[in-house]
């Protein structure tokens, strides 16, 4: 029987004057951590030191967004004598094989981050499934839009439909939202998996799967 768990991962995003989501790989995770929506208490939480040439970049590591106090709070210092994804990744294999993995944006940017570290390293792809709240969200939303224009829909899309499909803005409106802990990679995913079981049981979603390519 397949284990789902709800997940999350930070990564680097040096400040270097570019547009991080405009860059094209996303070699830089330093934290993956997981927990079983039917099993709370299992809990996986891995701390990665990132390839050598984030630790010797003189760019600083992404602390928040602007005009924001929370960030992951991640530095050098914290990743220095941990583990690379080559040294830890047969651990973390041996989890996820077999099991889903729900993240909330993983289609827009987690399965991209597990991807580009792996192939940095050419290490073998998990046998796994990915699900998205995020986009599950988006899409039921997109479907109720009365006037059924998808026109109309980006246009709301714009004016505000993305912050309503933050995790923060679904976990306020159907869980509870750790202010203090927010964009910690295990905070996050707790928070996930409370809300993964609210939306299961409140939405018609597709649940749309895939893996990674």
């Amino acid at each position: 029987m397949k284990n789902v768990f709800a997940f999350d991962t930070e990564t680097v995003s040096l400040q270097d004057g570019t547009d991080y989501f405009k860059s094209s790989k996303f070699d830089d995770l330093i934290q993956l951590s997981m927990v079983n929506v039917n099993k709370p208490t299992e809990t996986y939480d891995w701390l990665i030191r990132p390839p050598e040439r984030y630790m010797v970049s003189p760019y600083p590591w992404w602390t928040g967004h602007a005009g924001s106090k929370w960030g992951h709070g991640l530095t050098k210092t914290h990743v220095l004598l941990e583990p690379t994804l080559n040294e830890i990744w047969p651990e973390i294999k041996r989890v996820l094989d077999g099991n889903i993995l729900i993240g909330h944006n993983a289609f827009g940017f987690d399965i991209k981050v597990i991807k580009d570290s792996l192939d940095a390293y050419g290490l073998e792809y998990p046998d796994v499934t990915f699900m998205d709240t995020k986009h599950e969200y988006k899409e039921y939303l997109r479907d109720k839009c009365k006037c059924g224009d998808d026109y109309c829909y980006l246009d709301h899309y714009k004016l505000g439909l993305r912050k309503r499909t933050s995790l923060e803005t679904l976990s306020k409106k159907y869980t509870e939202y750790d202010e203090d802990g927010h964009h910690n990679a295990l905070n996050d995913a707790q928070m996930l998996a409370d809300l993964y079981m609210v939306l299961k049981d409140t939405y018609p979603f597709k649940w749309e799967q895939r893996g990674i390519s």
